[in-house]
This record gives structure tokens, sequence and C-alpha cells, in this order.
């Protein structure tokens, strides 16, 4: 985009494009950012990935003055979405951009910072994995300064930090994301499991009947109230799958509408059981007792946690690399590690 920015004092664009679970993993620093004393009483955007948006607003309109929320597809995409809201960036002009972002995308993080024309573009140094290493070189023209950040494989929560502490130049004593949520009312009057079975990708999805024999096995030992949560295409899976192989035990489905709503439903349980996807880092951040199916993709960077959080438990196939394929667990290991959490718990 070309023409001149008029640029506006004590504004500071923040960029987070990618998943639920990276703003989770990231979400901690914005506080930090605006109450630092470089960037204190500058009004900050945020600009990230509307899957989160009514979580974010939620959460963080203390610290953040205004929300810029985007359709990462649709940015890619569609040429006329693209043109339309890299234009709005334009306009309005920002003093910095911040694009903290680890493994940057040339089409989506890395053009909203070119196309805002600020003065001072700050970035990662990053890595290749969203971007091959030509085009990457090509984008880091776009910055007028990119903060080093180590590339050796480590828990993504602690490489958010180590860039916020460069940028800022403090020392943050947290070494895990929270969440800090008050329900203004109890969802559930008695132990609850929630069952999560969704997720974006599909070999990221344990299957359904793994996750209905785990809940009869936990509900028959511990008379626990089991909730099956999800949105409303995965319920209607769990339906059809309950019309063609009936279960006898006792579930609630919930059809969660918003993230907020899920938050309040996993800060009101006992134990939380779902795959690899952003609700097994709220349920981490909140300090809710969390099982997390996975197949082992992205390990160490998003799993399993530093020692120290009991919280969050990760269980991977057995006895073969990773990753690997989901349905290798079975509901069998799930309810022995679910049983020894619960044990813990005193149950």
């Amino acid at each position: 985009m070309r023409g001149p920015v008029s640029i506006q004092k004590n504004t500071l664009l923040l960029v987070r494009l990618d998943g639920i679970g990276d703003y989770v993993l990231f979400r901690n620093f914005i506080k930090s950012l605006s109450a630092s004393e470089r960037y204190r009483g500058y009004r900050l955007t945020l600009c990230a990935n509307h899957a989160y948006k009514d979580l974010a607003e939620t959460l963080d309109s203390d610290f953040v003055s205004d929300f810029i929320w985007l359709n990462q597809d649709a940015l890619v995409n569609q040429v006329s979405y693209r043109k339309k809201w890299l234009s709005v960036i334009r306009a309005r002009g920002f003093e910095v951009v911040i694009h903290p972002t680890f493994s940057r995308d040339y089409f989506s993080g890395d053009s909203v910072v070119k196309a805002s024309g600020s003065h001072i573009r700050i970035g990662s140094q990053g890595d290749y994995y969203n971007t091959p290493r030509w085009l990457s070189r090509l984008s880091n023209q776009f910055y007028t300064f990119l903060i080093p950040v180590n590339s050796t494989l480590c828990f993504e929560f602690e490489r958010n930090k180590t860039f916020f502490e460069h940028l800022l130049g403090a020392k943050f004593l947290e070494s895990l994301p929270h969440i800090e949520f008050t329900n203004a009312t109890q969802p559930f009057t008695k132990p609850t499991l929630i069952l999560f079975p969704g997720a974006g990708l599909p070999s990221n999805r344990w299957p359904l009947e793994s996750y209905i024999k785990c809940g009869e096995a936990l509900q028959t030992r511990y008379g626990l109230h089991v909730i099956i949560a999800g949105d409303s295409h995965t319920l209607h899976s769990i339906r059809a799958f309950f019309k063609k192989y009936p279960h006898p035990f006792s579930q609630s489905l919930v059809t969660t509408r918003s993230l907020t709503e899920l938050t309040h439903f996993i800060a009101g349980s006992t134990l939380l059981i779902c795959n690899d996807t952003g609700a097994a880092h709220i349920g981490a951040a909140l300090k809710k007792p969390t099982l997390c199916v996975s197949r082992g993709n992205n390990t160490v960077r998003f799993h399993p946690y530093p020692p120290g959080d009991h919280s969050f438990r990760v269980i991977y196939p057995e006895g073969i690399r990773l990753p690997a394929n989901i349905s290798c667990i079975t509901s069998e290991k799930v309810v022995l590690l679910a049983e020894e959490i619960l044990s813990q718990l005193g149950y």
C-alpha cells in the first residue's frame, strides 16, 4: 500500500493473528506492555484473530483501548477483504506497531505491519515454520527492529516472555499463563467432568467413541456430572453418534455459544478432558485440572507444561514416533490418568 500516513502520536498497534491457544499463552503480557515505562500513556489497539473476540474483550478491555478483529483466512485469501482492512489499519496512523509472533506469516501479520506505515515497527526474528526462508528475508525489511528470540525449541509462554522482557527492558516473574476469571454464578451444583471433543484439525480429534467410554467409566466410578461441550457442528456429530450407537450413561450436551461461556464452564468444573486445542490452554490458565489428549505434534512448544504446573497433564500415543495417530491412545489409558488426577483431588 502506498501514500502518506498521518501518524497519530502515542498510538500503538499490537498484532496477534494466530489461534486461541496462542492468545492464552501471550495475553498476560498485554498488561505489562500497557503499564510499562516505555509505553505507558499510549493508546493501545489490539489487532487480533476474531476467533477469540468475546474472550479477549472480556479479559483485556482494562488494558486495551480498542480492538481490530480480523478473519485470518479471509485476510489471506480474499482480495477485497484484505484490501479493505489493510487500508483501515493504514488510515489509523499508528505511531508504533508490535508483532510478537515467533512463527510469523508473510500474508497475515507481516502484511499488517507493512500496511500500517508506522514509524516504529517491531517484530520477532522468528523462524520459518509458516513462511519460507526467502520470503521471511523479504518481510524482515517491513520492520525497523527485530528482536532476537532463542530459536531453540522451548515452551511458547517462555518465548513470549523473552520477547517482552527484551522489548521493555524488564524481568517478569511469571512462568505460566493465568486467567483471572470470577464466575458470577456457579454453573454446576455438583462435581462435573467436561468432555470437549472438538479441535480445528481432524488429525487432532480423539475419537468420539473414546470420549464416551471415558465419560461412562468416570461417571460410574465417581458419580460425576458429565458435560459434553462444543460448537453446534461438534454436537450435531455427537447426537448422530448417539443415535447410531446408543449409550446408557447420563450426560448433558451443551452448545458453547462463545469462548467466554466455555471459560465459565471450565472455571466451574472438576476436570476437563479435551484435545490439543485452545480449550486445553484455557483450562491450564484457570489452574483447573486439565487432561489433554494429543497426537504429539508441537511437543515442548505447547505441551507438556513446565514442571511445577500440576493442573495440566497430557497423554500421547505410546511406543511410536511422534506425532502419531491419535486413535492409538486408548480410553483405558485416559481413564487411568483421569483417576490419578481425581485421586489427587481427594475423590
